[in-house]
């Protein structure tokens, strides 16, 4: 949140794109496929691809692509892998057995169903308020979500409240599994947003 020409603005990342994947990685990742062979998701390909950036470019609707020259990023990449490992590891999972997994918790029903119209909060409803929330979902090795946490939200009347207790009364997800496929507790990250036609 912010101004921009003395006007109220938001700044919201659409996302980061730090790579494409080579020529070589696509005709692997496809073979595989056709094999029924599935690739971890976290390999240590990454690494060479993160450690190759040199640049970071800002793309935004209303100026030109602005580049900036960093120079070769893996240093940070690397301790930003270390930071983030630590807080996986705070939040439950085993990091070690996580980094080679075959997949993440997949949702075994849509996310549209976990937050509906019908759980707009009244008083914000009344007083049109709107709001992003951001939450993390800790999945187990059943699959069910044992707890929600809200990792970032606009500000607003109920809205945080209506997310974690309708998310976690309604989704649904297959486990994580590790390299061996064998379940393993996880961690989903997503966003609602509450808005007004």
């Amino acid at each position: 949140m912010g101004e921009l020409n003395d006007k109220p603005m938001m700044l919201a990342s659409g996302g980061v794109l730090p790579w494409k994947l080579s020529e070589e990685e696509i005709e692997r990742r496809e073979a595989a496929e056709k094999e029924g062979k599935q690739l971890p998701e976290n390999e240590a390909s990454n690494s060479a691809r993160l450690a190759a950036i040199e640049w970071v470019e800002v793309n935004a609707s209303f100026v030109k692509p602005i580049r900036l020259k960093t120079g070769p990023l893996k240093k940070p990449f690397a301790a930003f892998d270390a930071c983030m490992d630590e807080l996986v590891h705070h939040w439950g999972v085993d990091v070690t057995r996580y980094k080679t997994r075959l997949n993440g918790p997949k949702p075994a029903n849509s996310p549209l169903s976990w937050v509906t119209p019908s759980d707009y909060p009244t008083k914000a409803l009344r007083t049109g308020q709107q709001a992003i929330v951001n939450f993390r979902l800790s999945i187990d090795a059943d699959g069910k979500v044992s707890d929600c946490y809200i990792q970032a939200a606009t500000q607003g009347d109920g809205f945080q409240e209506a997310v974690c207790s309708k998310i976690t009364k309604r989704a649904q997800f297959e486990p994580a599994r590790d390299a061996s496929g064998t379940a393993m507790a996880g961690y989903y990250i997503g966003a609602v947003r509450f808005e007004l036609p």
